[in-house]
């Protein structure tokens, strides 16, 4: 061994001095250098997290594990489930799989434009039928309208008949909340479905105070009955709205009052019985286009029929983009189904789970650990560990899966986190988040080009998520910064 300059033999006696430790080579430079791990335990000694439960994984997808804290250990995922979701989505339905919803007649449309016979619309599980654009994906009704009218549509004698046969007829997951049936994240799931299985309500002040509201459902429907108990009140008031549906009912109490001149105040409600909401709203696009309907909508299955339009969705590939980007829980569970559906011949939650779990087999992870019960994360029981999340990460990594996560400081759910920090548009991952529940998994890209497969998942915290995502996110830039050092 060389002998140490006399800078470092000075050092030796100087350090003391100054405070400072000196290494075990005879080198001051001020504290010790802590491990990640020791960084790490630091950050979860923190008073907002200290009696959280903390499971950490990260392992470079060139040299292997950096951090292991708790892995193997057992979470409530929120919607990290998304992670499992849409990669057994992309392997075993493939990125190009198309949703197809289909149009018959029982009858062959007569030269005067009659149908005399039902019309039938028969749902694949489709998640992005709509009569409006939202992610910008969407399969829009009124193009199938319009192509039904340029063939010569006019009349249809028979009814509208709805087909939801694709899947079964559970439409809440298992572990659901009771008291979040009514909004938009905990929509019901149906094989023919519509706007996502919701109704926007758009409520305007009157001209003056006193004056009633007005209230606009998006889209128009009598299917939604309005029970409208709200006023207008003075500029100089507080608006308070309170709208609420009736459970198990399409009944939409709006209460309280809203200010004159104010905004628009928009809520989103779920409603009952998806196929029938799909086909109400369907019967009163054809009248509301020229098409007269003289029969109701009622349930029935295409045995047989004649083929008048085909809706096909965008690429699978592109709806499991959106899911993750946007966190959709809908997205999720029409996908779970329909991965029953295909694999098993019977589109249930329990037939998705079941392929997904015997995916994760196929490709060699070990999935006895681990408790499915729907495909969202919507559900408290579903259970996971952060080894398994990291294993599906290290076996999806390539540019499509990449592509889904959200970009942190750039978009999705990470849009507004990690901004002005190395990791801003380095790190892609699922996000996960419900009461005393937080979850990041996905991969670190580093500037030396290693790429870093982690999960962090936290659970049974009581306050705010807001400052367990803070610490989520020092955790992701000691990870980095420490493989930075590294290499």
């Amino acid at each position: 061994m060389s002998k140490p300059t006399r800078l470092a033999v000075l050092s030796i006696f100087i350090a003391p001095l100054l405070g400072l430790s000196v290494l075990s080579s005879g080198y001051a430079f001020g504290a010790e250098e802590k491990t990640v791990e020791e960084k790490i335990d630091l950050i979860l000694k923190k008073p907002v997290i200290k009696d959280a439960t903390v499971g950490v994984l990260a392992v470079s997808l060139i040299d292997g594990k950096l951090v292991d804290y708790n892995s193997e250990k057992l979470f409530i995922p929120a919607s990290n489930m998304k992670l499992l979701t849409g990669a057994a989505a992309l392997e075993i339905l493939g990125g190009d799989y198309r949703f197809r919803t289909t149009i018959y007649g029982t009858t062959n449309i007569t030269k005067k434009g009659v149908l005399e016979g039902n019309l039938i619309l028969k749902g694949c599980g489709d998640p992005t039928l709509a009569t409006y654009k939202n992610y910008g994906i969407e399969s829009l009704l009124s193009d199938t309208i319009e192509e039904l009218y340029n063939k010569g549509l006019r009349v249809i004698k028979g009814d509208i008949l709805v087909d939801e046969t694709f899947f079964d007829s559970q439409r809440l997951g298992s572990g659901w909340m009771w008291d979040d049936e009514q909004y938009g994240y905990s929509a019901q799931v149906g094989a023919l479905s519509l706007n996502e299985n919701v109704i926007v309500v758009r409520i305007t002040p009157g001209k003056s105070a006193g004056d009633p509201i007005d209230v606009q459902l998006i889209p128009s429907t009598d299917y939604i009955e309005i029970i409208n108990e709200a006023i207008t009140c003075s500029a100089n008031t507080k608006s308070d709205i309170s709208v609420e549906r009736s459970k198990a009912q399409n009944k939409i109490l709006i209460k309280g009052e809203i200010a004159e001149g104010s905004d628009p105040v928009i809520r989103t409600r779920t409603i009952e019985e998806p196929g029938f909401y799909a086909g109400t709203v369907f019967k009163e696009s054809l009248e509301s286009n020229g098409i007269d309907v003289y029969g109701r909508v009622r349930s029935g299955v295409a045995k047989k029929g004649i083929e008048l339009k085909v809706i096909n969705s965008v690429p699978l590939s592109e709806i499991v983009e959106c899911m993750m980007k946007n966190s959709d829980n809908f997205y999720a569970e029409q996908i779970i189904k329909t991965i029953g559906a295909e694999v098993m011949g019977a589109g249930s939650w329990s037939n998705g789970i079941k392929a997904v779990k015997q995916f994760l087999c196929d490709i060699g992870i070990d999935a006895t650990q681990l408790r499915m019960v729907d495909g969202s994360g919507l559900s408290r029981y579903n259970l996971l560990s952060p080894q398994l999340v990291v294993n599906l990460l290290k076996y999806m990594y390539s540019e499509t899966f990449l592509t889904s996560l959200p970009m942190a400081g750039v978009d999705g759910t990470l849009k507004n986190r990690m901004k002005g920090t190395p990791l801003e548009g380095n790190l892609k991952a699922k996000t996960g988040t419900m009461s005393g529940v937080s979850a990041l998994s996905g991969y670190i890209t580093t500037e030396s080009g290693d790429v870093i497969a982690f999960s962090i998942m936290i659970n049974n915290y009581a306050k705010s998520s807001k400052p367990i995502k803070i610490i989520e996110d020092e955790i992701v830039e000691i990870i980095y910064a420490a493989r930075e050092v590294n290499k």
